[in-house]
């Protein structure tokens, strides 16, 4: 009989792999096993001052008698978390003395959650899940599930030293930031994965938030899929949108610096010391970017530069206000300056290459990471690179099975669960890259959304003296806080004033129709509201299928002559109403209609005085009588009309240029946003419109891979184009107040998901528009 040496060979090191494979339950065992030295008092667990995490978790009191028993339960049994602190500073930021600041500071965290005030924890009601959830489990370990604190930095655990211990590397005062790389195969992501699990299993998520951005799109999407997502997780970028990625470093940024202002303000140094001194918890913050060097691959220009600027200001910012970061990579060319680097203090390299090793690590100790070593080992370094201070971990195996269940699914329901039970959950905001709101029967969801959205703003609308009508735009591509409404579906107000018209710019015919099935679902809605439209792209009017009776056709040769009846019209009118109350006479009237049509006031007939007759009878239907602050055009009947292909009406568009009694239709269009009347614009090319029409269009929705589209709508131009994004501009508007400066986008400028379509009070009012809608 042949015997297959190498068979043979080849069958005793896999058997020696799979001995010297790590698994997770057993790191996990050692990790939750740390709790145990809480037992002998060795290892305090405290939350806050004078809130010490009950050491008896088992609810066997071992003090009680030295203690009297209301008065322990009293002292242990809660946990303040506090708001976030854009809540104080609001509160304090006019204030110059720090003691008055303090009192302010104390007295708000004393109010209710429902007021602004801390969140409240029951310590009894953590003990007892845990326990409940451990017997469950038939686990040991579970019972001591979040018992850390991040008052004074993050443990991080890669894995077991020397096959026996969890030893912690920290992000704290010291290493602020974290930097990992690893040769593709070397099991970067296991790692990424077992040191996350390892956070949510130590640190409840009212003691750490964690952000985070994948550019390859489906690792790190896990933490938020399904029902069991992770409580610790505040926001997850599935996405190569560089625009969403970089919206949260800037919502990060902005976080830290009100952070900054309110610790200056109480006179205190850093995140520990405010929480020692209000006694409550905050939490501390980490943004892990998994592959970022392709930031930079997909990154313009002008985006690196602000990558490279919000790096160098988180990692400045960080260690104060509690911010980390923690950057992983397979490659490093191309990505950050050696002095960005160097913010980075802890590193930690799987195998790599020389080179890889020494960028990273300091040395090149990871190279030699070969053999039974070049898979899911890993070399930690938080001094510098010095060798000496090099420590090697072996890296835990998360067991992911095909019917999604496994060491990791495992972690989130059970964190899950347990937040659920304290009542702890984290509104998380889940950008992915192929996600779109699915349909509901037969009816989009979108339409529904919109019909409740519709009720809402109704309300609002008619309060505001400045916005006509509210249009929802989709799913943001670009994070933005957005407090009270727990969705990310963005909205923008078409407001009341000069140049407020619309253009729709899209490549191919579909995304044409697309963007006015879009805009048209929301218009034949609203009600009081004419649409009129004009077709010059044939081929979008039959692929349009326009409901009869919503959208009335108005012939090329017949357009100019009704925007002038119409638009015209209601100058007239515009102009009475300029006039003092007491001289709004029909007779004024009369006198203003022949000094526009320059004729005298003896020559009006009986038919010339008629479209008077008419706009005066609308005047006063719209409350005239009770003077100029009584009467609005949107108490008339409102008017749109739609340029269906204005690429193909050259010459109607040359003709708008000409004027007539000294006013064109270029001169119409300016104005006539004020008086209810407003024009959508579809086309290719938004360089086909003159210099004057494109002023007029302060509204922009582009579908479209051509930079002189953006560059003529004041847009960035578009490097990763996507077919199934819409962007957005509102000019000389800003949108969620998003600041300027280093930001990515202009401050009006928004990049939102697309539908499938067919196929007030200013601190409440998001609230109020969004009531009813699921996000």
């Amino acid at each position: 009989m042949d015997i297959n040496l190498n068979a043979i060979i080849s069958q005793q090191r896999e058997e020696n792999d799979r001995k010297n494979t790590l698994s997770y339950q057993f790191y996990s065992n050692k990790l939750l096993g740390i709790g145990e030295e809480s037992k002998q008092g060795r290892y305090l667990r405290k939350y806050s001052k004078k809130l010490v995490f009950r050491e008896d978790l088992d609810c066997e009191m071992s003090s009680k008698e030295d203690k009297d028993e209301n008065t322990l339960e009293k002292e242990h049994t809660l946990i303040r978390v506090s708001p976030e602190l854009s809540v104080i500073w609001n509160a304090i930021k006019r204030e110059r003395d720090p003691v008055e600041c303090e009192r302010i500071t104390r007295e708000l965290l004393e109010k209710s959650p429902e007021e602004g005030g801390c969140k409240i924890i029951e310590v009894k009601d953590l003990q007892n899940a845990v326990m409940d959830l451990s017997i469950q489990e038939k686990r040991e370990s579970l019972k001591w599930m979040w018992f850390a604190t991040t008052e004074n930095g993050i443990e991080l655990h890669p894995g077991l030293i020397d096959k026996k211990d969890p030893e912690a590397v920290t992000l704290g005062d010291d290493c602020v930031h974290a930097l990992m790389a690893g040769r593709t195969g070397a099991g970067k992501s296991i790692a990424l994965h077992a040191i996350i699990s390892g956070l949510m299993q130590e640190y409840a998520p009212w003691e750490l938030n964690i952000n985070l951005a994948d550019f390859k799109i489906v690792e790190l999407s896990k933490y938020g899929n399904g029902k069991n997502k992770a409580p610790h997780v505040a926001k997850i970028a599935a996405t190569d949108s560089m625009e969403y990625v970089l919206s949260i470093m800037y919502d990060m940024y902005e976080n830290m610096e009100i952070r900054q202002k309110v610790f200056a303000a109480l006179g205190i140094q850093k995140l520990s010391d405010y929480r020692k001194k209000f006694n409550v918890v905050l939490p501390r913050e980490i943004l892990i970017v998994d592959e970022f060097q392709q930031m930079y691959e997909l990154a313009t220009q002008k985006q690196i530069g602000i990558i490279d600027r919000l790096i160098k200001m988180i990692t400045k910012l960080g260690r104060a206000t509690g911010y980390h970061l923690f950057f992983t990579s397979q490659s490093m060319t191309g990505t950050v300056s050696s002095d960005t680097i160097a913010n980075f203090k802890l590193r930690l390299c799987l195998s790599a290459n020389e080179d890889i090793s020494n960028r990273v690590l300091g040395n090149k100790a990871a190279s030699e990471l070969t053999g039974t070593k070049g898979k899911g080992y890993l070399i930690a370094n938080d001094e510098g690179g010095a060798k000496d201070y090099n420590k090697e971990y072996q890296v835990p195996l998360l067991v992911e099975n095909e019917d999604s269940s496994g060491d990791l699914a495992d972690i989130l329901r059970i964190s899950a669960e347990l937040a659920k039970r304290v009542g702890f959950d984290k509104d998380l905001d889940f950008y992915k890259e192929d996600f779109h709101r699915r349909l509901k029967g037969e009816e989009g969801s979108f339409e529904k959304d919109y019909d409740q959205f519709l009720e809402n703003s109704m309300q609002v609308v008619a309060k505001s003296e400045e916005v006509d009508l509210f249009l929802l735009l989709g799913d943001s591509c670009v994070y933005a806080k957005k407090p009270q409404k727990k969705t990310t579906l963005e909205y923008t107000p078409l407001k009341i004033g000069d140049r407020k018209n619309i253009v729709c710019i899209g490549d191919s015919v579909q995304q044409r129709v697309y963007l006015m099935k879009f805009l048209q679902m929301q218009y034949s809605r609203q009600e009081n509201m004419k649409n009129y439209i004009v077709h010059g792209d044939v081929l979008a009017k039959e692929l349009l299928e326009i409901p009869e009776g919503e959208f009335v056709e108005i012939p090329i040769k017949e357009c100019t002559k009704k925007i002038r009846e119409t638009v015209e019209n209601r100058r007239l009118l515009w102009e009475l109403i300029q006039y003092p109350a007491e001289e709004q006479t029909f007779q004024k009237m009369v006198e203003i209609y022949a000094k526009q049509h320059k004729i005298s006031t003896k020559n009006i007939s009986a038919d010339t005085i008629s479209p008077v007759k008419i706009i005066w009878a609308a005047y006063l239907k719209g409350g005239g009588k009770e003077g100029v602050g009584g009467f609005r055009f949107k108490n008339l009947k409102r008017v749109t009309f739609w340029m269906n292909g204005f690429h193909l009406m050259t010459d109607m568009l040359d003709e708008w240029r000409s004027a007539r009694n000294g006013v064109s239709v270029e001169d119409l269009l300016k104005v006539c946003t004020n008086m209810g009347v407003r024009f959508v614009f579809v086309g290719t090319k938004l360089g086909e419109l003159s210099n004057a029409l494109r002023k007029c269009m302060g509204y922009s929705f582009i579908m479209s891979d051509d930079d002189d589209n953006f560059m003529k709508a004041g847009m960035q131009p578009n490097k990763a184009y996507r077919d199934d994004v819409i962007r957005f501009r509102a000019a000389n508007e800003v949108l969620n107040q998003q600041k300027p400066g280093l930001y990515v986008l202009e401050q009006d400028e928004k990049f939102v998901k697309t539908y499938t379509v067919d196929d007030v009070d200013e601190e409440n009012t998001e609230a109020e528009l969004f009531r009813g809608i699921e996000g």
